[in-house]
């Protein structure tokens, strides 16, 4: 299977938890601050060692999570502008959001490929 099928399946099954965990916290009657974050860093954290394990095959480390993060964030900032740029021609926020997804799913592949999950035996 290639590795970018691979790559959207795990994150499909992050976002599967990241929703199920929010739903169950909501459930509990935990502050929503609270079970927003809580849900997306059970997200995350599966992403990362879900991506590591099987999408790039690396062994998840100190090193590699770090920039798997920064790769998050930066996806973060770049989704940001993309929906500002977008939504200031009069897109819609969810049409804006739509024209985001397929821009940061590559862009949070290729920088996970060349760079968070690069395995380099001179490192």
């Amino acid at each position: 299977m290639p590795k970018f099928v691979i790559y959207v399946l795990v994150g499909c099954v992050s976002a599967t938890i990241d929703l199920i965990s929010l739903w169950v916290l909501v459930g509990q009657i935990t502050p929503q601050w609270l079970a927003v974050t809580l849900a997306f860093v059970a997200g995350f954290f599966f992403n990362a060692w879900a991506h590591a394990l099987f999408t790039f095959e690396a062994p998840l480390t100190q090193q590699n999570g770090i920039r798997f993060t920064a790769v998050v964030g930066v996806n973060y900032l770049l989704t940001l502008l993309i929906i500002e740029v977008l939504t200031a021609f009069s897109l819609s926020l969810i049409a804006a959001k739509v024209v985001a997804l397929p821009i940061i799913a590559a862009s949070g592949f290729l920088l996970s490929k060349h760079w968070a999950f690069k395995v380099n035996s001179q490192e």
